[in-house]
Formats: C-alpha cells, structure tokens, sequence
C-alpha cells in the first residue's frame, strides 16, 4: 500500500507551480490507530499528524496504525476516534468505502470529513462519466464538500481549493475567486511561517496570470516575495518572483540583466524549475548565438519539473520546433504533465495526442481532468475524450467506453454533432448513434450545418457522398464539396481533395491541384500529408514547385518522430534513400540531409542517427563529412561512414547552426529583387489585355499580309514587355509561322521559352514540346549560339532559377534540342566558367553555371528591352 499511498499523495497535492504545500514536523508516532488523528480534533492536544505529512511516517509504523485502524473499528462500540481515524486511511488510499461515514460526518458539521470526501474523489481511480459507478462520488460533490471545508476554515481545504481554482483542479478555473482564497490563507491565524509563504506565493504567481491585476496589487510583489523568503524550503521561489518581476518590469523595476544574473545563481533553478522557465524566456528574448546554444542544451535535458512555467513553454518549443529543433515525443512528456493538472490542457492535449501520440503516455489523472472537463462543459471537451478513446492510444483506447461516451453525449454540443454525423456518414444510420439512427434526422442535422458553412460539415457532405450512406452515392458531388471545405481550411479535406485531383475521382485528374491541397494539408499540420511529401520524394519532378530540400529534411524530422511515436515507417525508410544524386547534386542533397538535423532535435540522438545513416548512400555521407571538416567541427578525413566522431561533429555543427529556413514558407522575392524589372515602369493590366486582344485579332483575321505584320509588331512589343499570354503564344507558334519569326529575334523566342518553362503559365502543358521545337529550329537556321548565350544573361537576371530545383526542371527540356547543350558548353568556355564537364548540361555543369551567375550578378540584358518596350507601348493608340 506504501508505493501507492505516496504516489497518489503527490497527485493530489502536489502544485502545477512546484510549490511545496505547508509541512508540519510529525509528533512522536507510536503506530497506534491514534496517531492518525488530524491535529486538535476532536479536542486540542489529541496526537496525529497534518494529511500531508504522511510521507515522514516510518512505513512500518503507518502498517501498524492501519492495522490498528482496522481492528479496533470493526465492533459495535468502537470509538468515535477510531472510526474517524479508520475512514481517513480509508479515503487517502481512494476507498469509496468511507463515503457512508464521511457523509455522515460531514453532515454533522466535521470539516474534515468534507475534505476527505474530496481526497477520496482525487485519490480513487477516475471512471468515465457514462458508467454508473462515475454517481456513486461526482466531480460535483468533491467540489461541494471541498469548499464546504474551506468555508469552514480547514486549512488543507482551503489551501487545495485555491490552487484547484487557479490551474482547473477538481473546479472551474476562476483566478480571481483563487485570489480571494489566497488572501483569506494568508491572513488565517492558524498558519504557520511555511503556509504563510505558500500562500504569498500562490497570491504572487495569480497576480502575474490576471491581466487585470492593478498598479497597487503589483507593488505588493517585493512583500509577498519576503513573506515567502521567511521560509527557508520557499526562499528559492521567493527568487523566481523577483526574477520574473525584473523579467516583466512588474513590482520591480524592468531589468533583464539583473534577472539573469540572479537566475544563474549556482543551484539555485534545481531548488525552483520555474526559474529555469524564466531563464528560457530571458535566452529567447536574447538572440545571441551563444545564447542560442544554451536553449539547445536545455531543452535536450528538458524533463518534466511539474512546473506549468518550464514545462509548458519547454513542451511546446519542442512540439514546434522553434527555435531548436522538434522532438514531440518528450514535448509530450511534458505536455501531458501538465495536462494531468489542467482541465483546459488536458482538452489541448487530448487533441494533439489524437493526431500524433501513438505511443504517448497518458497519465490517470489527465483522464480525470478530462472528465471534470466534461462535467464543466468546457469547450472541445467532450469530443477530445471520446477521439481519445476512439484513437490508437494504448493508453486511452477503449472502443466500448467510446462508444458508451458516444451515445452518453448525442448531440450535445456541435462538435459531438459533428462527430457522430461522421460517424454516421462511414457506417450509416445505426442504433448506435443516435440521435441520428434515422436517415431523415442525420441528413436534417447535416444540412443545418452545411448551410452554416462549418467546414467539417462540408467534409463531412462529402464523404458520405463519396461513401452512398445518407445521400445517394455521387462522386462529383462529393468532390465538389470536399473541395469547398478545403477552401474553408478543414485539413482533413485537404488530404481529400488532394486524393480526388490525383485519382480523378469525380473530377479531371489534375496533377497540380493534387500537390497544392498536399502540401497546404501537410502545412496545416496533417502528418499524413507531411509523410506523403516525403514518400513523394521519387517523383517529384512530376510536382511544380516541391522542394527537394524541404523534403529531405523533413523526411529526417518525420523519421524520428515515427520511430519515437508512431513506429519506423519502411516507405519513409525507402523514400530516404530513392534521390538521384547525379540529377540533383551532391552538395543540394548533402545540405537537404544535414538542415533535417537542424530541424530535429529528436533526430540528434545516435540511436535514430545510425538507424538514419543505414539508409543514406555512402556519397552523401562523405559529403556530410566533408562539409563539417571544412567547417571545424571533424577532425578525422571524410570516409563515407558517418561514424561516432563524425555523427558527434553533426549534433555540435546543427547545435550551432540553429533552425534552418523551410524554402516552402520563404516568401516570394519583392520586384526590385528581379532584375528583369528594374526601372520598368508598370502598366495597367486592362490597357495591355486591350492591345493584345487587339492585337491578336488583327493577326488572325486580317486578310491584309501589312496589317497582320503592324498587328504581330505590337505583339512583339508586348512580349517584350513581359506579358505571358503573349510569350506563350509566341513560343507555341515560333517553329510553324514565319510571321511570328520574322518579328521575334531568336534570343528573344528563346527568352521567352526559358520565361513559360520557369512560370509554368496556365495552358503551358506542351511548353517543353513548344521549346524543344523552338530550339531545333534555331538550330537548324543557325541562330543556336544566341539561344544558348541568352541562357547565361537570363540566369544572372532571374532570381527563380538560382534556385538549383527550378533550373534542373527547366534545363531537363535542354538534352532534347538539338545541338543545345553542346552550344551552351561552348558559350560557358568563352565566359570561362569554371567547373563545367564535358557535357554543358550535366548536373555537375548546371552547379558550376548557378555558382557563376550568383557571383556574377544582374546583367541587365532584359530589364533594358522591358523599358524599351514599355516606351513603345505607352505611344501607341488606345
């Protein structure tokens, strides 16, 4: 019983903040049923021992009283003492078995028996709210009798209610009644040096979480933190007060500098974890790379401190990952450990652990606050439970009791509504789920939703189109609607209609549109879509606009986690090791790898590195290693292995490096950083739309051959200028019409070509065909050289294809011209371009022709043409 008893004593008292409660030394304990007496009951100088102060007793002694407990309260006439004494034990193992006598008691007006009948509520196993053994002691009833104690002076009751009042404990959170609470401990006569300091610092830590705390409350700060300082065990936390006053500039004078150097006082953030809290927040607000270093190496030790200050913001850095680096397995170590303290976070929690803590533990007594939750109304909480009892969780899943919650609920709030119509739109109408076992009653219910535009309604529409269950079975339709609660942000339609555009499932098959609802659910935060960029990885030159980049690294980010959280994934194993490195580049692919080591701090562990390195070709990790050689962090020589010292040398060379930059969230690159727009002034879009349907009229219904050429000049100008309608039509036309040739130079057609292949413009879908033709026919009229000497002015002038990803998909078109590459090679040797091969398109020279044109900088060729052109344009007749 011992191990129990004290674990489930540090449950119930122990503080969010990590405040020890009041401890009074024991009197002399004989281990007689006596001894568990409260203090001064039933009358002054009786022996015992204050609840909280269990844990000192001698466990054979505690056996001994138990026992004599027992014994002696089993006859007729066994004394008031005794029984007393026996239902205590009883209620501080969580005997529901008390409850007759307590109740008894507490009627008759004893305080303590209120209070234990809430102890025997926090000590016993929590039971979900739809069983009936949950009425035989109700959330409702602890809360009664807990405040019944409270208002009558019992200090222990009053301590517990003030704190369950600020963190959402057994009651509602109300920081302001909790104030109230805090004050009246802090004046009772009854309290010693210890509770005194107790209470000043829950008045002090509820003053820093009300918003509406006033000027005069604030200077009160300094006082309380000397109250709390009086205590010797309270002195560490009267220095957190100071600390993060100083931090926030409330009660004391704005000085970070100051509460730094008090917060790094030797020893003194293991005597109060909420200092280490501070500390954090003071690195963050830093910025100091060395600064930056020390939050690393926190957060790699981070572990859960029940201090709501270090460990939520600690768990939610590493959940993010910024700025550090993720690693959601311990930030759900410490997450949950606050969850099991907070009715609101055990509500966050539940949610996040539905979508990705396979394999996270779920304390008993998060569940219990998710319970109190429910019994609260708080908001989510009802649908949070019963996804977590309907998930993977070993811990929570139980497909009886989500079902029991399921029909325990109905529909009584939106999100239970919502969730039982998804239900209902897999299965269909079932007795299970009622309200909505008629088909009539869940289609009623889904449309008032619908017409409300609820985004999961609309998914859900969808699929149960997509399904045939309520609604006769209509694939575009279902489509139609998943696309629309896509729009309206729902994630889990993202992942659908991405699925519909690829398959073509009530829809063209759009390959495009198939990637962009991918890559918003997987920014959403859908793990799925996040794992299925990654598995992607092999084609991703079907995909405009995938990073390669991004993919590697998140790919290392995922591997990680799914093998912390949801257990290895071999397709993600696969996908890691499926890059072409002579297609991509050594150095592109080697950067992809070492920025996932940036990006994840769980993936710094050498366990999940070698498992990783397994995977990765033995060209790529010698590239690793050369890279952190150059950089100072290996001393031994590259050699493909990715051994100790060279796995050692990536944890300190990431360390340092910080979080890399996510290419797919960096945005676009403003005008001026363009240089084919520099000084080209900006014309109206409807003046060039008229003169380019005017234009384009006049060339394809003109029957006079001088009206087609003075249409086709305007043409000319306003590709010049820049109009992509008119490039594309350009180059589509260029091979087959010598109207077109004979007003488009062949440096121009093949600008314009480089433009459509880059932007990939609506209606481009033959562009690369379009090109390749272009080209051959340059070639064949002997104009190839400035086809490929524009290539080089156009890589220094356009900032989209010094990314190496783009210029490979639009240099893929290069090997199919006739002549081209060899033509850019030549060209290459008279700019004397270092590092080309023998082939002017190989990977390695399209590397050595993106290194020259970044050191080269803008030429200015096309800005200077746009300007012409605009001149021009601006002349002609309206």
């Amino acid at each position: 019983m011992s191990r129990v008893f004290h674990l489930t004593f540090a449950i119930i008292f122990g503080l969010a903040l990590g405040f020890p409660l009041t401890m009074v030394r024991a009197a002399d304990y004989s281990g007689v049923c006596e001894d568990i007496f409260i203090p001064d009951y039933p009358k002054p100088g009786d022996p015992g021992i204050a609840t909280q102060d269990f844990k000192l007793v001698p466990f054979e002694k505690l056996q001994l009283s138990i026992a004599d407990c027992k014994k002696r309260s089993t006859g007729f006439f066994a004394p008031d003492k005794v029984v007393v004494a026996h239902a205590r034990m009883q209620a501080m193992a969580g005997d529901k078995a008390a409850l007759p006598k307590l109740r008894e008691l507490a009627n008759g007006g004893l305080a303590e028996a209120s209070y234990l009948i809430e102890v025997v509520y926090a000590a016993s196993p929590p039971v979900s709210p739809h069983k009936p053994e949950a009425a035989e002691l109700t959330r409702g009833e602890a809360e009664r009798e807990l405040r019944r104690a409270a208002e009558a002076g019992h200090i222990l009751a009053m301590q517990f209610l003030t704190r369950g009042l600020k963190d959402g404990v057994i009651t509602r959170r109300d920081r302001k009644e909790a104030r109230v609470w805090a004050e009246k401990l802090l004046a009772a006569k009854a309290m010693d040096i210890e509770g005194k300091a107790v209470a000043a610092l829950n008045l002090a830590a509820l003053y820093f979480e009300d918003p509406s705390t006033s000027p005069a409350e604030w200077r009160r700060l300094p006082e309380l933190a000397a109250i709390t300082a009086a205590s010797l065990k309270m002195a560490a936390y009267a220095q957190w007060l100071e600390i993060r006053g100083r931090r926030l500039g409330l009660g004391w004078d704005k000085d970070e500098a100051a509460a730094r150097r008090l917060a790094e006082t030797p020893g003194l953030m293991a005597k109060s974890p909420p200092i280490k809290g501070e500390y954090l927040e003071l690195l963050l607000a830093s910025g100091q790379p060395q600064d930056r270093i020390k939050i690393v190496e926190i957060l790699e030790a981070a572990k859960p401190t029940q201090s709501r200050f270090f460990d939520t913001l600690a768990g939610e850095l590493l959940f993010s990952g910024k700025p550090a680096g993720r690693d959601r397995r311990r930030a759900f170590d410490l997450l949950v450990t606050e969850a099991a303290i907070d009715q609101e976070d055990a509500v966050a929690v539940a949610q996040r652990i539905v979508l990705y803590g396979d394999k996270v533990k779920v304390p008993v007594n998060m569940l219990r606050r998710l319970y109190e939750a429910v019994d609260l109304k708080l908001p989510g909480a009802d649908v949070a439970l019963v996804r977590l009892k309907g998930s993977l969780n070993s811990d929570a899943y139980e497909t009886s009791d989500e079902l029991g919650l399921a029909q325990y609920f109905g529909a009584s709030s939106e999100g239970m509504t919502l969730y039982l119509l998804e239900k209902v739109a897999h299965a269909g109408p079932y007795s299970i789920y009622p309200p909505f076992d008629k088909q009539a009653a869940a289609v009623a219910a889904l449309e008032k939703l619908v017409a409300k535009g609820v985004p999961a309604a609309l998914r859900i529409k969808g699929y149960a189109l997509r399904r045939g269950k309520i609604y006769a079975q209509d694939d575009v339709e279902a489509t139609k609607f998943l696309i629309r609660a896509a729009e309206a942000g729902d994630v889990v339609a993202m992942d659908l209609a991405s699925d519909a555009y690829g398959s073509g499932l009530g829809i063209a098959e759009n390959r495009v549109e198939e990637f962009r609802w991918l890559k918003a659910a997987a920014k959403a935060g859908s793990a799925d879509a996040q794992k299925s960029l990654v598995n992607l990885f092999p084609f991703r030159r079907s995909f405009p606009g995938y990073s390669v980049h991004d993919a590697l690294m998140n790919g290392i980010v995922l591997f990680a986690e799914e093998d912390a959280l949801f257990g290895l994934s071999s397709s993600l194993v696969r996908s890691l090791g499926a890059q072409d490195i002579e297609q991509i580049g050594l150095e592109f692919v080697t950067q992809g790898y070492m920025d996932g080591f940036r990006a994840s701090m769980a993936a710094r562990n050498d366990e999940i590195m070698v498992k990783a390195f397994k995977s990765v070709d033995k060209e790529v990790k010698r590239g690793i290693e050369t890279v952190l050689k150059q950089e100072g962090f290996l001393n031994a020589e590259p050699d493909g292995y990715m051994g100790p010292a060279a796995r050692s040398a990536l944890i300190a060379w990431a360390r340092s490096k910080g979080l890399p930059e996510v290419e797919s969230d960096r945005p676009p690159a403003p005008p001026e950083a363009d240089a084919r727009l520099t000084g080209v002034p900006l014309i109206p879009p409807e003046v060039i739309k008229a003169l380019r349907v005017k234009a384009f009229n006049g060339v394809n219904t003109s029957k006079v051959k001088a009206e087609q050429k003075k249409a086709m000049k305007v043409l000319a100008l306003l590709a010049e200028y820049g109009d992509m309608v008119t490039r594309l039509e350009i180059l589509k036309n260029y091979s087959d019409v010598a109207l077109v040739r004979e007003a488009v130079p062949p440096g121009m057609a093949a600008v314009y070509g480089i433009d459509v292949l880059t932007s990939q413009p609506p209606g481009a879908e033959k562009a690369q065909i379009d090109f390749v033709f272009a080209i051959t026919h340059m070639e064949q009229n002997g104009s190839l050289a400035i086809a490929a000497e524009v290539l080089l002015f156009t890589l220094r002038d356009d900032p989209r294809l010094r990314n190496p990803e783009v210029f490979d998909r639009v240099a893929g078109n290069f090997v199919f011209a006739a002549g081209y590459c060899d033509e850019l090679l030549a060209q290459a040797k008279k700019a004397k371009i270092d590092g080309m091969t023998d082939d002017g398109c190989s990977p390695a020279s399209r590397r050595a022709l993106l290194a020259w044109a970044k050191a080269s900088g803008p030429y200015g060729a096309e800005a200077k043409i746009r300007q012409e052109a605009a001149a021009a344009i601006l002349k002609l007749p309206k």
